[in-house]
């Protein structure tokens, strides 16, 4: 249950931040855009993953790591200054969600246990 706050608080704490990115990047709603697509093609991208690593490694350990890079990425957007390090630190926080948010499904479908036996 906690995990669901920290991915609502985190997805919450992130809507303000938008126009805090604009103003301090620079750019226009085009790039704005294109820079908000970058969450969710990194969340795309983990989210294949997301399934296996709870598999090998337990949800309780993913979900504690996503949780953990979650709130570092968190700060790491509230402070970027260019745009070329705001698209490699948004895809990543876009992959962190993936790994956040599907974890609720591979619970969801297992039970809380892990696919193959045994609890998690």
């Amino acid at each position: 249950m906690p995990s669901f706050f920290i991915g609502g608080f985190g997805t919450a704490t992130w809507a303000p931040l938008v126009p805090l990115l604009r103003e301090r990047l620079m750019v226009g709603d085009d790039v704005l855009g294109m820079l908000l697509l970058c969450i969710g093609v990194g969340s795309l991208l983990t989210m294949p993953l997301s399934g296996a690593l709870a598999m090998r490694l337990g949800c309780r350990r993913v979900v504690m790591t996503a949780s953990i890079l979650f709130a570092a990425i968190l700060l790491l957007v509230s402070c970027v200054d260019a745009l070329s390090l705001a698209v490699p630190i948004v895809l990543i926080f876009g992959a962190v969600m993936g790994l956040h948010r599907r974890r609720g499904q591979h619970r969801r479908r297992t039970g809380g246990k892990r696919a193959l036996g045994g609890a998690s």
